[in-house]
């Protein structure tokens, strides 16, 4: 495996958003790599930087996914997302370049695979951990020759195995999560724009946060028996929070939040009842 400096990143890929008058041809480049979580996985954030998130003991997968090759400007030539027009990789090769940041040695999380061909890490997870990756991707037959002129750059080349990749410039974070333990209590919040499902769980000390949608959204190590339980960034949607800083009491069930930017949330957490539906 190929080891690279610790950076922290996101795993989608970004949405490009331009003046067509800006560019005095009528395309342009962008390249971008990043992964994408499938059935058993969820994108979410971690301690607040977002990764791909899975259990032990659930069958999950994850992918590499990429956006590279040349698009068209905003039709018009008004602000607006970049349109498709041809991709630089018609034969994709794809592999997972390990970062010196992970706490694990292996290459993979133990239970899970990774084809090259496909670019999907699949399996079922046995261990708990954290591992950290930048996802790359080449062209089998160009990918010595690629393009390196202007354009808008959310990856970068490197070489590994005496080949030529697109990686991203961020490494991503792809998280095992222990089972819910038989401590974890479930909790209910609401207020001002605040409609959260919280899961404290005590025996591994972590909080998972579901969005308004029912999915994991979130999920925070922090001393859960303080009579505060606080964390720092949480960044998550549904709903739209972007928070510099958590507090949860446990005596009031009060939550709060510190605002990047924007109103500051609050509201009231109580223990769900076991026949609600969120």
């Amino acid at each position: 495996m190929h080891i690279r400096a610790m950076v922290s990143g996101l795993a989608f890929l970004a949405t490009v958003a331009v003046s067509g008058a800006a560019f005095a041809d009528d395309q342009m480049h962008s390249s971008q790599v990043g992964l994408a979580a499938g059935a058993g996985a969820a994108f979410a954030d971690v301690d607040g930087t977002q990764g791909i998130v899975m259990e032990v003991g659930k069958a999950a997968e994850f992918s590499i996914t990429y956006q590279i090759g040349w698009f068209d400007p905003p039709a018009g030539g008004g602000a607006g997302s970049l349109i498709p027009r041809s991709s630089d990789i018609k034969d994709p090769e794809y592999t997972l370049l390990w970062d010196a940041g992970t706490q694990n040695p292996s290459t993979y999380p133990p239970g899970l695979g990774f084809s090259s061909e496909t670019g999907v890490s699949s399996g079922t997870p046995t261990q708990p951990g954290t591992w950290a990756y930048h996802p790359a991707v080449r062209d089998k037959k160009d990918g010595e020759s690629p393009y390196r002129g202007d354009g808008f750059w959310f990856s970068q080349y490197t070489t590994w195995d005496d080949k030529t990749w697109s990686e991203s410039k961020d490494a991503i974070a792809v998280v095992v999560l222990p089972p819910p333990s038989a401590k974890a209590l479930m909790l209910e919040c609401t207020g001002n724009a605040l409609d959260l499902l919280l899961q404290v769980d005590y025996a591994a000390s972590l909080v998972r946060v579901f969005g308004n949608d029912g999915k994991l959204a979130g999920v925070y190590h922090a001393n859960v028996t303080d009579d505060f339980i606080a964390w720092g960034k949480m960044t998550i949607y549904p709903p739209s929070i972007n928070a510099t800083s958590v507090k949860l009491d446990r005596k009031t069930g009060s939550f709060t939040t510190t605002a990047a930017f924007g109103t500051p949330l609050s509201g009231s957490c109580q223990k769900r009842a076991a026949e609600q539906k969120f």
